[in-house]
Formats: structure tokens, sequence, C-alpha cells
């Protein structure tokens, strides 16, 4: 009963599993970061950090989001295995064609 894969009711998620789900998981937030830096560059480029940052503010904030984004990039990098990945929030991934309605 020690080898079993039932434990309190529950099976076991295999190890190659938990390692890709964990792998997903990392990739997510690395897009995430990478999202969330972008958006602060473009607040740059624009000039509409002003409207809600004070320039000492904005500086930290875009400090820290290039920081979280390089350290992501470190932790889980962008490889042809993004493909794979499971979409995040707003994507579909589709291999029919879309239908619409008729």
């Amino acid at each position: 009963m020690l080898d079993s894969p039932v434990r309190h009711g529950r099976t076991q998620m295999p190890e190659w599993e938990t390692s890709r789900r964990l792998s997903q998981i990392a990739q997510r937030w690395r897009q995430f970061a990478e999202r969330r830096h972008l958006a602060f560059v473009e607040l740059y480029e624009s000039g509409d950090w002003k409207k809600h940052y004070s320039e000492d503010e904005f500086r930290l904030r875009i400090h820290e989001a290039a920081f979280n984004a390089k350290r992501w990039n470190a932790i889980a990098p962008s490889s042809s295995e993004d493909d794979t990945a499971a979409p995040t929030r707003g994507e579909v991934k589709s291999t029919s064609p879309s239908r619409t309605a008729a």
C-alpha cells in the first residue's frame, strides 16, 4: 500500500505532469511580467504616465516592472514550448475553423 498512487481519496499526478504544469505556470508569470513591463514602456512613450504617477513613483514602478520581467525570463526562458502552453485569459487556441452565428 505504500507504493499506491492514491492518498486521501485522490490520485497523485505523475511527476512529469507536475513538472509540465509548473513550467506552464512559470511561463504564464513570465508572459505577465513582460506584458506589464511593456505597458509601462507604452505609458512612458505616450506621456500618459504623468496623469497617474509622480516622476519618482513612475521611475520606481517601471524599474520594478523591468526587474521582474528580467527575473521571470531567467526563471522561465522563452522557448518554442510557449506554443504548447495552455492559453492564458483572453487567448483561445483552436485547431478547427472558427464558427460564426448564422
